[in-house]
């Protein structure tokens, strides 16, 4: 599970934090018999399942998501092209990022800072150990050493695989876990459920249901297992779907570009036999008519874009609660209902959904669902933004709030801050 994520000089963020520890003193008496989660413990810490993230436009939401995705990105990569700072405050001359999550019962902590030319810094480290610290190209101290591997290779490794021209460009991290992931079995399975565990969504992030269904075949379940589950949820949400199947075609290779509609990328490629026809899943999606009769839709030309959103929504959360996983999502309520939307959410607040320590993040600007009982002070932050201070973020139980029903109605005054203030 995360713990915490914290930025620094990255866009309109001079500094900020997304903590997900339950802030309340204590937990709620008789917490154990609830149906909604109100923290998960782990290795000691007390982390929430969700927070929701409200604030004005420009003040820096989706700066905040975006920086979970840039820092998964150089992960992945290396640095090059990938430095943002805020230009508005002359602090600082380097990102940073640093990332706290809880695997294994065991709280670990990757530090990261670099500039337009190279890493300057980069650390990996739990409470009682430094696998590993790099500061300007040179490892400072390590303990990952093991017979046939000591200092000597290491260097070896940052210099040849992590550097360019002599600059520390890419992270050390995936190069030890990757390509040698028995050195450290420890370190390895804790990067391994870092570089699992995330689903980032940026609000212009172009999803289709392959990439929906991909999730799912690489947990072991099969197309038709997983379009069974979305469709059952979709129908508890009472849009009209009777149901939804996956419909095989061949199709001319040489027609592909004609069957296939760009602004709609929901035909699913399996394989190309002898390079001549390729099949395609078609997600059909089915209706009755006023007499009765079902009627089918080319899910993702005929029916509605709200419809579209929530089968990759409700796809990907499932995927969460079923293995843990963390979503971070941008504007997730875009073309949501507020009532749906409610229902979606309780998919990690809920004990019955949610038994595998799931997290959602995401950036709303509905405040309907800060009416609902379920929602807790931990569980909202305000993000506001100054020229000073640039992007900050609040926490509910900053505000020395009690456990009130409706949170809307007191963020919709400002009282948290956090909103706009239009004068046509």
């Amino acid at each position: 599970m995360l713990k915490s994520f914290t930025i620094r000089n990255y866009k309109s963020i001079i500094e900020a934090e997304v903590p997900m520890t339950f802030l309340e003193r204590k937990a709620p008496n008789g917490y154990k018999d609830y149906d909604t989660i109100p923290f998960i413990k782990e290795a000691g810490e007390r982390l929430i399942p969700m927070l929701l993230i409200y604030g004005a436009n420009a003040s820096g939401k989706s700066n905040v998501i975006s920086a979970f995705a840039l820092y998964l990105h150089i992960i992945n990569e290396n640095i090059q092209g990938k430095f943002f700072p805020n230009k508005l405050s002359q602090q600082n001359n380097s990102t940073s990022f640093e990332i706290s999550f809880v695997s294994d019962d065991k709280t670990y902590t990757h530090e990261l800072e670099y500039n337009a030319s190279e890493i300057l810094n980069e650390k990996f480290f739990t409470k009682d150990k430094v696998f590993y610290e790099i500061s300007k190209g040179k490892i400072i101290r390590q303990s990952i050493e093991a017979k046939g591997y000591g200092i000597a290779e290491f260097e070896n490794i940052l210099e040849i695989e992590c550097s360019e021209n002599k600059h520390h460009i890419a992270t050390f991290l995936p190069k030890i876990c990757r390509r040698y992931p028995g050195l450290n079995e420890e370190m390895t399975n804790a990067f391994n459920y870092l570089m699992r565990s995330f689903i980032v969504l940026p609000a212009d992030f172009k999803i289709n249901p392959e990439s929906v269904l991909s999730h799912f075949r690489g947990n072991g379940i099969s197309d038709n297992e997983a379009v069974k589950e979305i469709t059952d949820i979709l129908q508890k949400i009472d849009i009209g779907i009777c149901r939804i199947e996956l419909k095989p075609e061949d199709y001319d290779i040489s027609d592909m570009k004609n069957i296939i509609p760009m602004a709609h990328p929901s035909y699913i490629t399996n394989n190309v036999r002898q390079g001549i026809t390729q099949r395609i899943n078609r997600i059909i999606s089915y209706h009755k008519d006023v007499g009765g009769n079902e009627i089918n839709f080319d899910f993702f030309t005929e029916e509605s874009a709200g419809t579209q959103k929530l089968f990759i929504v409700i796809g990907l959360c499932i995927i969460a609660v079923k293995f843990g996983r963390i979503i971070i999502w941008d504007e997730l309520d875009a073309s949501i209902h507020p009532f749906i939307l409610k229902e979606i959410l309780s998919f990690f607040k809920s004990k019955r959904y949610n038994k595998t320590g799931a997290q959602l993040i995401s950036s709303l600007h509905d405040p309907y669902v800060l009416e609902s009982p379920d929602i807790r002070v931990s569980d909202f932050a305000i993000i506001d933004k100054t020229e000073r201070l640039g992007t900050s973020i609040s926490r509910g139980g900053e505000f020395n709030l009690r456990n009130i029903n409706n949170f809307r109605k007191q963020y919709l005054a400002g009282h948290f801050g956090g909103v706009p203030e239009p004068c046509l």
